[in-house]
């Protein structure tokens, strides 16, 4: 696949946009993910705390959610895992939604996982500067005391110690079109900014993971705890 844009080690790798026909897909999941668990999305959503919803994993005790298109989006994410991941083995891990409401907190910075997972986030809303994903390009290879900061928490990660280590830690915010396929790199340190937005903004995940210890399951809607959230 084609690279348009690529600031790894360490952030993000933007891939074209999604053909036609699968962005059509991706809209009939968004819609039928938001009918299926309408609730569910309306309760997390009140929260004003960035959610994401766990439409399939590799492993845990919770069920899928079952679309009328799970089969076709199964082997879409699938398709564009082996060839986003053709650099090296990675296994699927998980798939679904990422939704930060309107008036949302800001996370911490952290790590998803562990340093050996990886993301695709495809936009299905615009990406504002004030609704989108912000990560951190740290120099390479990266010192050691700044690499035990980050190990020491990685739902948390202490910023200040990370770039008190650091020649530089430059923040970062990429706006791309919707259906984009944007990779962040394995053990990529990011956040989810507060939406000071007029619109909810919504994004298709998939993760992998290429250790040897699998992701424990998670809910199907998940979101980071509340004493582990930052501010707006």
């Amino acid at each position: 696949m084609t690279i348009t844009y690529d600031d790894r080690p360490g952030g993000v790798a933007c891939f074209g946009p999604l053909a036609p026909a699968d962005q059509a897909l991706m809209r009939r999941a968004l819609d039928a993910g938001r009918s299926a668990l309408a609730a569910a999305w309306a309760a997390s959503a009140a929260k004003r705390e960035i959610f994401w919803i766990n439409l399939w994993q590799s492993s845990g005790e919770s069920p899928s959610v079952v679309l009328e298109c799970a089969a076709e989006l199964d082997a879409l994410v699938r398709r564009l895992a082996a060839a986003i991941y053709a650099d090296g083995p990675a296994q699927l891990d998980g798939y679904g939604f990422i939704v930060n409401p309107i008036g949302s907190k800001t996370q911490p910075w952290h790590v998803d996982y562990t340093m050996d997972c990886s993301s695709v986030f495809i936009p299905l809303t615009r990406l504002t500067p004030q609704n989108c994903t912000q990560y951190l390009v740290l120099p390479a290879p990266v010192p050691e005391a700044a690499r035990r900061a980050i190990a020491a928490d990685l739902d948390v990660i202490d910023l200040g110690a990370v770039a008190d280590a650091c020649d530089f830690v430059s923040v970062r915010q990429l706006l791309a079109p919707p259906f984009s396929l944007l990779r962040l790199d394995f053990g990529a340190i990011h956040r989810g900014v507060a939406n000071t937005g007029d619109f909810e903004r919504i994004l298709f995940y998939f993760s992998v993971n290429r250790g040897a210890v699998p992701v424990a399951g998670e809910p199907v809607v998940e979101v980071i705890h509340p004493d582990k959230l930052g501010t707006p």
